[in-house]
């Protein structure tokens, strides 16, 4: 009677495991089938030439802008650029290329920095060795200055090195506990780059930079940290590189909008937002494409929006101010009644000629 119940219980256990797989299974496949849907609206990428506008200069408040050089139709693809520098983000290091983004489940792992992983040969021979042998020091110091518990290979807890001397006062004296390690690993890489190739140096130059406007909270310890990396390191290179990265780069989402990590395109950074734009943006990898949403002709400006339409108009405005440094002036925005900067800014002029909205001290 025992040896049948238990076998009831065993079978009824089962039973209810297949279940439960045949569940996961047929989500699985819905998921797959998202997926699938998600890739077939893109277009076709291999009808795509060269950039279908140019960039002009509109005005000081507005800066330069993008502008179609031809008659486009809606659904035509405008743009496809790849980025100046990428990264990416470590909780999808491991499943995701650090060259082209793609997810495919064979990865080949950096045996140096072990950041990087690809997902072919072809993609591991774009790795940066310059960049490998900085994050190599970069994860040390990371790792070092977080005295958290780990686990080693055979699973028993082990204590982490010990954080940096006393005797390094700056680094000492930073709260590594606000430290993220995405966004200092970015500016590696964009720094990085900028010392390596004068070609990509002067595309990066050519972007605004927002130094004047709100100065990160990070700012003083992220440039610590480069600086024990990269000892020529100027405040002036540091500051230069971190508000035109801060400024211009877009975040790179994966299937189902999941944030994958950061790219910097040189140009499709110049393009403007408006709360009704005539450009869709996706991505096919760690490239942007640019699709045409609706008929644009010859002269036409060319827009994207910066954030979701799904925020009331008075908090996407608010929104622009906080993190892009502009008033939005758009006739979505002039119907919504929202147009008109914040008190609490003032307005700077920037390096390239543009004006751009600075946080103003308070009034004593």
């Amino acid at each position: 009677r025992v040896f049948t119940e238990t076998m009831n219980e065993y079978k009824t256990t089962e039973s209810e495991e297949e279940e439960e797989e045949e569940e996961e299974e047929e989500e699985e496949d819905e998921e797959n089938e998202e997926d699938e849907e998600s890739e077939e609206e893109l277009p076709e990428l291999s009808n795509y030439s060269t950039p279908a506008f140019d960039v002009q200069w509109i005005d000081a408040a507005r800066g330069r802008g993008v502008f179609s050089s031809k008659s486009i139709e809606a659904g035509d693809v405008v743009l496809v650029e790849p980025p100046l520098f990428s990264w990416v983000l470590k909780e999808h290091a491991e499943t995701t290329c650090a060259h082209c983004f793609s997810s495919s489940q064979r990865r080949y792992r950096c045996k140096d920095c072990r950041h990087a992983f690809f997902c072919s040969d072809e993609c591991k021979t774009h790795h940066d060795k310059v960049l490998c042998f900085h994050l190599c020091a970069f994860n040390h110091l990371f790792k070092s200055a977080n005295p958290t518990k780990q686990k080693d290979g055979k699973g028993n807890w082990r204590k982490a090195r010990p954080p940096p001397s006393n005797s390094d006062q700056q680094l000492s004296q930073i709260n590594w506990g606000s430290v993220k390690y995405d966004e200092v690993g970015f500016l590696l890489a964009c720094v990085v780059g900028c010392k390596e190739n004068q070609e990509t140096t002067s595309k990066f130059n050519e972007l605004q930079c927002c130094s004047g406007c709100s100065p990160h909270p990070m700012e003083n310890a992220y440039f610590v940290i480069l600086k024990r990396i990269l000892p020529d390191l100027t405040r002036r290179e540091f500051t230069d590189v971190m508000y035109r990265e801060r400024g211009n780069s877009f975040v790179i989402y994966g299937s189902r909008k999941t944030m994958l990590g950061y790219g910097l395109y040189s140009f499709a950074a110049m393009t403007n937002h408006n709360c009704s734009p005539n450009l869709t943006k996706r991505f096919v990898g760690n490239k942007l494409v640019f699709i045409a949403n609706s008929q644009i002709n010859t002269g036409e400006e060319c827009t994207v929006t910066y954030c979701s339409d799904e925020h009331h108009p008075k908090k996407r405005h608010k929104w622009l101010q906080n993190v892009f440094f502009f008033d939005c002036t758009c006739q979505t925005c002039q119907d919504a009644g929202v147009v008109g900067s914040d008190p609490t800014y003032g307005a700077i002029t920037t390096g390239t000629g543009g004006v751009m909205l600075t946080k103003l001290p308070p009034k004593k």
